[in-house]
């Protein structure tokens, strides 16, 4: 067969082999061991590089996935301490006076959503980088990523569980020491809040300038 104009490469219709090695030698009628078995290490080698593309993919699609959800939650936490009645609710229990003073906890909640929404998207940008090519780019933003993903985790932790925790033991404590681990807890909640938003903000500037550090 011969392959349209300006092309006009000459190919076996059956092996799509180049006519030029069937000329004097034509052989397709015969089976190949050899040929045989370079098809089969071809075809191995062609599904292990889709398999690991694809393991590729699901590693990044799993985390962009993950983080989308528990953004989703959280805004619903949040939402529910600021328009429900969860932050009278912590300020009863804490027994302090003003929900005013338990604002550091929908602070932490909207740092937690912005962070999520955020590092989802991280996921997806260092996906798309190229390996080779974006090798060093790829290790600096991983390095970013993974110091503001642990800074989340503990923040999200210590307003979720540690929260909760705290609420338990003070039904069962005195007032005096419920007092001093409300205290104790919200310094290390607005402390937590703070680095977090630092790691992010790092995160954001090193997509607005394209990991600029790495290049210069």
């Amino acid at each position: 067969m011969t392959c349209s104009a300006p092309c006009g490469h000459q190919f076996c219709w059956l092996c799509l082999g180049p006519w030029d090695e069937h000329r004097n030698n034509y052989s397709c009628n015969r089976y190949s061991q050899e040929k045989a078995k370079g098809t089969l290490i071809e075809a191995n080698a062609r599904r292990k590089q889709a398999k690991a593309s694809l393991d590729r993919y699901l590693h990044y699609y799993e985390r962009w996935t993950a983080n989308g959800a528990s953004r989703k939650k959280a805004r619903e936490d949040l939402d529910d301490l600021v328009e429900g009645n969860g932050l009278d609710a912590f300020a009863a229990t804490m027994g302090v006076p003003s929900s005013k003073q338990i604002d550091f906890l929908g602070d932490a909640y909207a740092q937690i959503v912005e962070s999520r929404r955020v590092l989802r998207w991280t996921y997806a940008y260092v996906y798309f980088l190229e390996q080779e090519r974006d090798k060093a780019k790829r290790d600096f933003f991983e390095y970013l990523q993974s110091e503001a993903e642990a800074s989340l985790e503990r923040l999200h932790h210590c307003a979720e569980r540690e929260r909760e925790a705290l609420c338990d033991a003070a039904s069962a404590a005195a007032a005096a020491a419920s007092a001093a681990k409300f205290a104790e807890y919200r310094i290390t909640l607005v402390n937590l809040t703070g680095v977090t938003q630092n790691y992010f903000n790092q995160l954001v500037k090193g997509f607005e300038t394209g990991m600029a550090e790495v290049l210069v």
